[in-house]
């Protein structure tokens, strides 16, 4: 179109209906990231170190290595915790893998009240 003084004037196109709906679904992708990744450091990493707790040492297959018995060997108080030992029994859902009698120790503090 041309203005009164001979100069080219672009009129402003309206956006196309797509080109809306492609910035808002790519908005709503960036939300998404960004929620995972606060609530991944605001609850930690939790299966990753579960997965790192449970891989083999034979085969090493992550969520494989799990304890199938545990027993208690000794339970007392110790400054305001309440200690308890145990001896567990492990193995491997994928291999086979076993490991009999393995030390734990959990440690509870007491509330006070």
């Amino acid at each position: 179109m041309i203005g009164n003084d001979n100069r080219l004037v672009q009129k402003a196109s309206q956006p196309k209906p797509v080109d809306t709906l492609a910035n808002s679904i790519n908005l709503y992708m960036e939300l998404a990231w960004l929620i995972g990744l606060v609530a991944t450091t605001t609850f930690g990493w939790g299966v990753i170190e579960i997965s790192r707790e449970t891989k083999c040492p034979n085969c090493h297959q992550n969520f494989m290595f799990t304890r199938k018995r545990r027993r208690i060997t000794g339970q007392g108080v110790h400054r305001g915790s309440e200690v308890t030992n145990y001896k567990s029994d492990w193995s491997c859902d994928n291999c086979g893998y076993k490991e009999k009698n393995v030390p734990e120790v959990v440690e509870r503090e007491i509330p006070e009240e």
